[in-house]
């Protein structure tokens, strides 16, 4: 077996971990520390005599004055670089890099000293060099060298997958997740070839799997075109669900996320789905069954059907609903899929039965004056579907529509005729507490494609960049969850009272911006009662709770002028508030500032609460975590200037925001400034806005270029 000495990028004061100037005591202590500081047992004794032969070697020239002389003449005249460094064997050697001529019994120890000193890329790179090397050398090697090539084969595997996985580990710090599992996936494959090294194929198993999150999200945050690497990303997330046996269940995926952090982790991940693509997931998952998908499904229906003018999708929502009421107070939603699917006295008296206070006063006071609660039903239901319900899906996220619009569709016209003749002919109507099962098959109704100038707008792709993350193993503040249990919740499982808490509540109705689309619902509600005045002539039964719930007889037609306010509602304030200039540049500062305190020295998280929606809130929030857990800290410094403020033409609760923003930043690290971590940049970002509960916040932020 013929090898050659090779130059190693590596010099002996690094061996021995001591600096330029050192005392003949420092070197013997530093000497007798590295010898104690053992490699990984899985190492061969070959290799570990190789990293003694070459520690001693260190230890000798530098103890000896003469030699210690030579070497350190030749040494302080190179300018060394860390970005210089050459791979081993190279003919093209350039100036100025320390390096040691390493013979081949020396060779695995070198190595070993450079993945110790975290210099894993090149340890990747040498070590890769070696092995395809060693296959030469095995093709002519005698019999007696075959197991000296074995064991040096075996070591330097060992060598380059650790450094694969502290690699992986050094990207995962970084938040770097995609390249994170790419590092430890090399390392696992690598092992796994080699049928080696159980208990590192087990701690990189490991590591893959609390990777697993935030992966799925990386992936998924991928621009909608890309749309293999997104599938992978939904295949993951199925394959956790799968290995965890739903999203309550009680199996082990590896991510060691208990069921909160996990539910978390689910209402980030829908951030970043489709409406497609959570009905096809969750109508899987519901099937388990699942509370919890069932309840999302309901969603995607609901948000389907009145977006895409499909009410076929409402009603199976509507269906799914009735069963869910033994668990969860659902009469709200009930009650507005029961309005789109024009079924008003079925919606006012499901409305009676809820418990929901707050939303219920809300919708009385917008109904004053008439003598039912559906106008104020019909505002709450344009607000809710406009705020909370399209937010939840990745396409729909600056989608806005009307009542106005989805009544005035043909086809959705035509399928709550179809629907009406069918309940006419079956005898019942659409809803009742007393059974599960449809009174007929909706699969049977037709509709219409939608219509094609129907306005649909795609929300702005997420990006995942380094510094992305998300509230994983943080939960995000639940300040807008509202318990919606019946009173006996508390024996129910964690997913059945989770049901309760995933749509939130709009806590202020009063200052609500959709109130000023007086005239809008005016017309809704002529539309309405013409075509419920045309529907309404259904069958009474003889069920006494089908009776209280949805009793439908018939009603004296009503005289509608559509150039009257069939309901004088109230104008709010928020309609005639435009987001000023300067009102702009109050938001972006107090984000800044909120920014500083959160990765500030005193890192006061909470602060992001006050100017940051969800998804970006579990971001930042995730983010800042991170920062203080790697025991570091920023001060920054802003100078911000807006150039672009526009507000949504069909929906003023949204509004970007363009600034040009100089952003210093100082990284400490144990309380030590870190330069190298530090910057000092000129940024041009666009915020993205939504006003809640009458207040502005920042839900997405994009770079939109360096300047």
């Amino acid at each position: 077996m013929v090898m050659q000495t090779v130059l190693i990028p590596l010099d002996y004061y690094r061996i021995l971990g001591v600096p330029i100037k050192n005392t003949e005591k420092q070197l013997k202590q530093a000497y007798k520390d590295r010898s104690l500081q053992l490699p990984r047992r899985e190492y061969s004794k070959m290799a570990l005599e190789s990293r003694k032969l070459l520690l001693d070697k260190a230890y000798s020239i530098l103890a000896n004055p003469d030699s210690r002389a030579k070497y350190e003449q030749d040494f302080l005249q190179l300018n060394y670089s860390e970005e210089d460094k050459i791979e081993a064997g190279s003919t093209e050697q350039k100036p100025y890099i320390p390096s040691i001529p390493v013979a081949p019994e020396e060779l695995i120890g070198a190595i070993i000293f450079l993945q110790e000193l975290g210099e894993y890329e090149l340890v990747i790179r040498l070590g890769s060099k070696q092995l395809t090397e060693l296959g030469y050398v095995a093709q002519t090697a005698q019999e007696q060298e075959e197991q000296q090539l074995i064991s040096r084969r075996q070591d330097l595997i060992l060598t380059v997958a650790l450094a694969y996985k502290e690699l992986s580990r050094e990207e995962w710090q970084q938040q770097n997740y995609q390249n994170a599992v790419v590092a430890a996936e090399k390392a696992r494959d690598l092992l796994q070839q080699a049928a080696n090294f159980p208990a590192l194929q087990k701690e990189i198993t490991k590591d893959l799997n609390k990777l697993r999150p935030y992966y799925i999200l990386e992936l998924l945050a991928h621009p909608l075109e890309a749309a293999s690497i997104r599938a992978k990303g939904i295949e993951l997330l199925q394959q956790m669900l799968e290995n965890r046996g739903g999203i309550a269940g009680k199996g082990n995926d590896g991510s060691a996320l208990e069921i909160n952090s996990f539910l978390d982790f689910l209402r980030d991940a829908r951030k970043y789905l489709t409406l497609d693509e959570q009905e096809k997931l969750f109508t899987s998952e519901a099937q388990r069954p699942s509370p919890v998908a069932n309840y999302i499904l309901v969603y995607a229906l609901i948000a389907k059907g009145f977006a895409r003018k499909q009410p076929s999708a409402i009603l199976a929502a509507q269906e799914r609903l009735l069963g869910m009421s033994k668990y969860q107070d659902v009469y709200i939603e009930r009650a507005i899929c029961s309005l789109l699917l024009g079924q008003p006295q079925i919606a006012s008296r499901t409305l009676e039965m809820s418990q929901e206070k707050e939303i219920i006063a809300s919708i009385k006071e917008n109904s004053a004056g008439q003598p039912d609660l559906l106008p104020g039903l019909c505002v709450y239901t344009e607000n809710w579907l406009n705020t909370e319900v399209f937010s939840q899906f990745r396409d729909l996220q600056n989608f806005s529509s009307s009542l106005a619009e989805y009544f005035a569709d043909h086809s959705v016209q035509d399928y709550l005729t179809q629907l009406t003749s069918k309940y006419q002919n079956s005898g019942r109507t659409s809803q009742g507490e007393f059974s599960q099962k449809p009174a007929f098959e909706h699969n049977n109704l037709t509709s219409r494609p939608s219509n094609k100038a129907m306005r649909e707008k795609r929300a702005n792709t997420p990006k995942a960049g380094k510094n992305y993350s998300t509230a994983v193993l943080e939960r995000p503040a639940s300040h807008n969850r509202v318990n919606r249990n019946k009173p006996n919740s508390s024996n129910l499982s964690s997913e059945e009272q989770f049901t309760g808490g995933i749509k939130a509540k709009t806590e202020n109705n009063d200052s609500l911006g959709w109130l000023a689309r007086g005239i809008s619902l005016c017309i809704i509600l002529a539309l309405g009662y013409v075509i419920w005045n045309n529907l309404s002539k259904q069958p009474t039964s003889d069920s006494r709770v089908e009776q209280e719930v949805a009793s439908q007889t018939s009603e004296t037609p009503i005289a509608i002028d559509l150039s009257v306010p069939v309901v004088n509602l109230p104008k709010s304030n928020n309609s005639a508030q435009k987001l000023s200039q300067a009102e702009a540049t109050a938001i972006i500062q107090s984000w800044l500032n909120s920014k500083s305190q959160a990765e500030g020295a005193e890192h006061k998280i909470e602060q992001l609460n006050k100017i940051l929606a969800q998804p970006l809130l579990a971001r930042k929030r995730q983010a800042a975590i991170n920062l203080k857990n790697s025991q570091s800290y920023r001060e920054f410094q802003h100078d911000i200037k807006v150039e672009l403020v526009q507000q949504a033409a069909n929906n003023p609760n949204l509004a970007v925001v363009r600034a040009r923003v100089k952003e210093i930043a100082k990284h400490y690290y144990k309380g030590k400034l870190v330069p190298g971590q530090s910057y000092n940049d000129l940024l041009l970002v666009e915020y993205q806005l939504i006003r809640q509960n009458d207040k502005w916040l920042i839900n997405e932020i994009k770079l939109v270029k360096s300047l």
